[in-house]
C-alpha cells in the first residue's frame, strides 16, 4: 500500500487530505456532534487498492481499443492557479514553483506542519475543474493517471454498475452496444445533484446543531471575504458561517481591488485569509441554513 502511495506521488498524485464533517446523531435523530474525520492508516490501504483496481482495469480498455465510462479531471486553468496561488502567497511566502501537478504535490508535502495547511488544501480544491465522466479517455490531472474511471468505490455508484456490464460482455466474447456518451452525461449530471443534496442536509444538520448554541464563544479562521463579511471556519467544531460588517454603529470596510481582503478606512484593520477571531454565536436560521457571528477580538 505505502509502495503505491510513493509510485502515484512520484507521477503527480495530488493528496488533499481534507477533513469532512460527521454528524453523530442519538437515538432520537437529533445531533449531538459534528466532529472533523481524518483518515487513518487502515482508510488509506482500502483507497490504494480501490485505486489500483479501478486504474488496473482503466488500462485494460485502453490496450483493447475499446470506449468505456471514464473518469475525467482536466488540468485547472491557468487563471485559475495564478489566482490560487496569489491566495497562497499570503499565508505560505509563495513557496508553489510550477503548475504540474508533481510540482502541486511537492508543494502540499511541504506544508505538513503549516499553521494554515487545512486553508490552502481548500483553496487549491476551489481552483481544481470538476471531474466527470466521458466515453473517451484523457489524463486524470489530480490523480496523475493517463487513465482512470470506477470500477470499484466506498459507496455504489451507477457507473460502477455500467462498467462491471462492460466487463462481463467482453469477457464472455460479447459487445457492449449501449451509447457511452448518453451516459456519461447523465452519470456527471445525477452526481451533482447527489452532491449538492448532500450539502444541503450538512448545512442542515449544522444549523440545528448550532441553534442550541446561540451566545456561546468560538475561536474561527478567515476562509472568504466579500463586499458585506466574511466567512470564517470555526476551530473547535466541524462548522462554517458568517461574520457580518454592515452591522449599525459598527466600523465601515470595503473590499480590496483584488477581492482578497476588507480594509477598514477608520482603523487602518486589513481582514484576509487565515486571519483568527474570537467571535460569538448570534443568530442561526436552519431553514435558510444559515449560521452568523459576531466578531469579539482579533486573535491573529
Amino acid at each position: 500500500s505505502r509502495r503505491l502511495r510513493r509510485r502515484r506521488k512520484k507521477g503527480g498524485y495530488l493528496n488533499l487530505d481534507l477533513a469532512e464533517a460527521r454528524v453523530e446523531l442519538n437515538p432520537e435523530g437529533q445531533v449531538v456532534d459534528i466532529v472533523r474525520k481524518r483518515r487513518h492508516e487502515v482508510h488509506l490501504v482500502i483507497e490504494d487498492a480501490m485505486l489500483a483496481a479501478n486504474e488496473a482495469v482503466a488500462r485494460r480498455f485502453v490496450e483493447a481499443g475499446q470506449s468505456s465510462l471514464f473518469r475525467v479531471h482536466k488540468a485547472p486553468a491557468d487563471t485559475s492557479l495564478d489566482q490560487f496561488r496569489a491566495r497562497a502567497a499570503t499565508l505560505d511566502g509563495g513557496r508553489l514553483k510550477g503548475n504540474t501537478a508533481r510540482a502541486m504535490s511537492r508543494y502540499l508535502k511541504r506544508l505538513k506542519e503549516h499553521p494554515h495547511r487545512d486553508l490552502i488544501h481548500i483553496l487549491l480544491l476551489r481552483s481544481m475543474m470538476r471531474a466527470d465522466y466521458r466515453a473517451d479517455v484523457t489524463p486524470h490531472f489530480g490523480l496523475g493517471m493517463d487513465a482512470y474511471l470506477h470500477f470499484t468505490s466506498p459507496i455504489r455508484r451507477y457507473p460502477d454498475l455500467i462498467v462491471h456490464r462492460m466487463i462481463k460482455t467482453t469477457l464472455h466474447g460479447g459487445r457492449f452496444d449501449e451509447p457511452l456518451a448518453p451516459l456519461a452525461v447523465h452519470c456527471s449530471w445525477r452526481e451533482r445533484v447527489a452532491v449538492d443534496a448532500e450539502r444541503d442536509v450538512m448545512a442542515l444538520y449544522k444549523a440545528l446543531y448550532m441553534q442550541k448554541r446561540i451566545g456561546e464563544e468560538f475561536e474561527g479562521t478567515v476562509m472568504g471575504v466579500t463586499s458585506h463579511g466574511f466567512f470564517v471556519s470555526l476551530v473547535e467544531v466541524s462548522v462554517e458561517g458568517f461574520v457580518s460588517v454592515d452591522r449599525p454603529g459598527s466600523d465601515r470596510y470595503q473590499l480590496s481591488r483584488d477581492g482578497e481582503s476588507l480594509f477598514c478606512r477608520n482603523t487602518g484593520e486589513q481582514i484576509g485569509l487565515g486571519a483568527r477571531f474570537r467571535l460569538t454565536l448570534v443568530n442561526v436560521s436552519p431553514q435558510r441554513r444559515q449560521i452568523e457571528f459576531k466578531r469579539l477580538e482579533r486573535l491573529s
